[in-house]
């Protein structure tokens, strides 16, 4: 007898019966109407098969020779795996007691012998059903647990996120490492990885910038790593830069895009990285590794989210780290314009005194009746003055004010002959080693302030080590663009709070008697006016390096110095316009003594109204350029106006209004700066008048 085809219950059925002919009755029955049958008549045979095959129901005889229905069923009910298979015994034992021990025993039903097969389809279809409904509901509480401990394992991760986020922002006035660092130990936690990795991503995103490593993966990869890494030699690690999403590779192994590890690398069995954007570009990628289980969704969300509050952090404390920069450099620049245009007038007021001392010192020299021991103290008068004029020049140097005629030098020669010097100069208890590059390369600048650069170095790092002795190192090479000076100490160093503050005009830490605070300010002046830049390192009780890089140039021909000639005079008559009394007056007398006629003015619009009312009476005007009522320049281009042709020389202490190009460019001749010899002047005027006459 076959069921409808509609109520047919497909299904695994083992039937144990100890009567081969009930067996075969059954077996036929169930097979013809679409179950899986098989069928034993050993009840120790049916406990292996069910241990086995876990068949959705067990048809039982209750009377067999080696193990009974009962003592089978109790067997599967102390099993857990077995212990859910429904059970209907089949018996000739009509006795109510004996079917209240079946049920008992754990049975479903219990269907008495003979029987009918339409009663056994139904009962056999009914259980059947509701074994499956049983394993759906299983599978369905199974899967409701499952995804509700997820959802509380993610609620628990979340709330461990937060609690990570408010601790960041609590951490945000650490240093940057240090705030990264503990960002990178949370995400790796927090994902439940084994290792992890930030690195910063450069402007082109074409170069990583290899930034921090989880502890753990420090411990387990001993692998060589370079500071930065172009992108197309970076493996699977870095498609999260290339893709510009989040990449997860949970069967890393077997990915057959991966370059495989360089020697040292950890093992990586998971990956998951992910790209930090700032206005649609990626600043940097975050990556972990190893989670036990795959990687999914909720990981990559925690990670992104997670990271993007720390590169806000970080993009903020730039800003305000460069908003201080700017701030300190514009309160720097203040006070350098403020300085510079104080030094400015002490330059040119200081100048003017120069130019009488060592012009009047001069005219004495050229007396034939001055004797040998008069003419000694005249030139240690000059001598003290021209060492006054390297002062002003110091001091115009280090307010960035000096207008430097640079040469090309190679500085090797220079650094050579300085330490000559200081090896006399610096105490013994100091070893000096030096390693000059003869071959360093060229440098525009002036072998004097060169010279002063390395003094004033030198200087400060034997006083570092004045009384506990040390080394001393000077070395001398190139460094691609750059010749680069380094001068290195091993004295106490410089405390990190007034770091900054070392290049400060009149900063110092030393006595009165050492130091005036206007070294390392001279210094950093001359290697920014030779187009270069100064560093310093410094670590207390191991010593300061200063490290110096002077552009290299390249041009091949040597600007040389011209030779002073002696005196050269004429017959010409010059115009001398003069504000200083004093000055004036010497310089009349000293042209005057070499043949030209020379007709003085100390106020500009007299020497203006007497040009022009005969401008061809002269042949040379001379005018200083700062003077009260009309500066130099202007008097120049009134002049101009009225002869185009007429020769000037404009000549100063110092000026900020005009520099020698913005004298060219009004048609002065020449621009000179005082003080200035006798014998530099008289050639320039020589030189100027010779070259109006050729035109």
């Amino acid at each position: 007898m076959n069921l409808d085809e509609s109520k047919k219950a497909e299904g695994t059925i083992l039937v144990v019966d100890d009567n081969p002919f009930n067996l075969d009755i059954l077996q036929k029955l169930l097979t013809d109407n679409g179950y899986e049958v098989r069928s034993t008549t050993s009840g120790k045979l049916a406990l292996k098969y069910i241990q086995k095959y876990l068949p959705d129901l067990l048809l039982l005889d209750v009377k067999m020779p080696d193990m009974d229905g009962f003592e089978v069923l109790n067997n599967l009910k102390a099993n857990p795996e077995t212990s859910e298979i429904p059970a209907i015994f089949i018996s000739a034992v009509h006795d109510t007691e004996e079917k209240l021990k079946g049920f008992s025993s754990g049975a479903v039903d219990y269907i008495t012998k003979p029987f009918q097969e339409k009663e056994i389809l139904c009962r056999v279809q009914t259980h059947i059903s509701l074994r499956k409904i049983n394993k759906n509901l299983e599978k369905l509480v199974k899967e409701r647990t499952n995804s509700l401990v997820k959802k509380t394992h993610e609620l628990e991760i979340s709330e461990d996120r937060l609690k990570a986020l408010i601790k960041l922002h609590s951490m945000k006035d650490l240093p940057e490492k240090e705030l990264c660092k503990y960002a990178l130990e949370e995400a790796v936690r927090l994902t439940e990885s084994k290792a992890g990795f930030f690195h910063f991503i450069n402007d082109d995103e074409k170069t990583i910038s290899l930034f921090l490593w989880s502890k753990d993966t420090l411990k387990i990869c001993k692998s060589e790593t370079t500071p930065h890494y172009p992108l197309e030699k970076a493996g699977i690690w870095a498609d999260s830069l290339r893709m510009r999403k989040i990449v997860i590779h949970n069967d890393y192994p077997g990915y057959d895009a991966k370059k495989g590890y360089p020697e040292g690398h950890f093992p990586v069995l998971r990956h998951m990285s992910v790209p930090i954007f700032d206005n649609n570009h990626v600043v940097a990628i975050v990556g972990v590794g190893n989670k036990e289980m795959p990687y999914d969704e909720s990981d990559s969300r925690q990670l992104f989210l997670f990271f993007n509050s720390t590169w806000d952090i970080i993009k903020q404390r730039r800003t305000d780290e460069e908003k201080r920069l700017i701030e300190k450099q514009l309160r720097h620049a203040q006070k350098m314009e403020a300085i510079g245009t104080l030094a400015g007038g002490i330059a040119h007021d200081f100048n003017n005194i120069l130019s009488i001392i060592m012009g009047y010192s001069e005219l004495i020299l050229n007396k034939s009746s001055l004797s040998l021991e008069n003419t000694n103290d005249v030139d240690k008068i000059l001598a003290a003055a021209n060492r006054a004029k390297d002062l002003i020049k110091q001091i115009l140097t280090f307010s960035r004010k000096e207008d430097n005629k640079f040469i090309l030098l190679n500085p090797a020669f220079i650094i050579k002959e300085t330490m000559k010097m200081l090896n006399a100069s610096i105490p013994k208890n100091i070893e000096i080693k030096q390693k000059i590059d003869f071959k360093s390369g060229m440098i525009m600048g002036e072998p004097v302030q060169i010279q002063q650069v390395l003094m004033n170095l030198c200087t400060n790092a034997y006083h570092a080590m004045e009384k506990t002795g040390g080394i001393l190192s000077v070395e001398l090479k190139n460094a691609d663009n750059y010749v680069e000076l380094t001068v290195c100490d091993t004295g106490y160093g410089i405390e990190p709070e007034i770091t900054e503050k070392i290049f400060d005009p009149y900063f110092t830490t030393k006595d009165k008697e050492k130091g005036t605070g206007l070294g390392l300010s001279i210094v950093q002046g001359i290697v920014e006016k030779c187009g270069g830049k100064i560093t310093v390192e410094s670590f207390i009780g191991k010593g300061t390096k200063f490290t110096i890089l002077f552009p290299i140039v390249n041009d091949k021909e040597i600007i040389k110095e011209k030779s002073h000639e002696k005196a050269l005079g004429g017959n010409e008559r010059i115009l001398f316009v003069e504000d200083e009394e004093a000055i004036a007056n010497m310089y009349k007398i000293m042209l005057e003594e070499i043949g030209y006629t020379v007709t003085i003015k100390t106020d500009a619009n007299e020497a203006l109204e007497q040009f022009q009312k005969d401008p061809t009476i002269f042949d040379l005007l001379i005018t200083d350029q700062t003077m009260p009522k009309m500066t130099g320049d202007e008097f120049a281009k009134k002049s101009l106006k009225i002869r185009p042709d007429i020769p000037i020389i404009l000549y100063t202490g110092y000026s900020s209004v005009i520099s020698q190009d913005e004298a060219k460019k009004i048609g002065i001749k020449k621009f000179v700066l005082k003080p200035i010899g006798q014998n530099d002047f008289t050639n320039i005027i020589r030189r100027v008048l010779n070259e109006s006459k050729i035109r």
